[in-house]
């Protein structure tokens, strides 16, 4: 977890609220901060698909054009048309999750949402 995380439960865990609602709230945090969390990793796991792609299909690449035999061309003709295809799909994807993050940041902006940590300040 991330120490702001670790911080605000323990603050939380001090305030004189009843004991069940300070369960609840503990919970929630802890859904938010792994829902984060996922969201972070596949964010970073998209990235990385991405950047190994365009190394094979530059490594295939580089080994087309010094190719002399037409078996071995053809090969890696279909090769990187495979890995052409499947790097579009990866970059659909990481701009699928670059755009939900930009829209769920500007639905939070557009309605002057508190954060979190505003919100159970204002409770206690």
């Amino acid at each position: 977890g991330w120490p702001s995380v670790r911080e605000l439960k323990q603050w939380l865990c001090l305030c004189s609220r009843p004991l069940s609602w300070k369960l609840a709230i503990l919970e929630e945090i802890d859904m938010l901060a792994a829902r984060e969390e996922l969201a972070a990793l596949e964010r970073s796991e998209s990235i990385e698909q991405v950047e190994a792609l365009t190394q094979l299909a530059e490594e295939v690449t580089a080994i087309l054009e010094s190719a002399e035999d037409d078996e071995l061309r053809h090969a890696c003709e279909a090769r990187l048309d495979d890995i052409q295809a499947s790097l579009e799909a990866a970059r659909a994807h990481f701009d699928e999750l670059r755009r939900d993050q930009d829209l769920a940041a500007q639905r939070a902006k557009d309605r002057n949402a508190a954060s979190l940590m505003d919100l159970i300040l204002a409770m206690v």
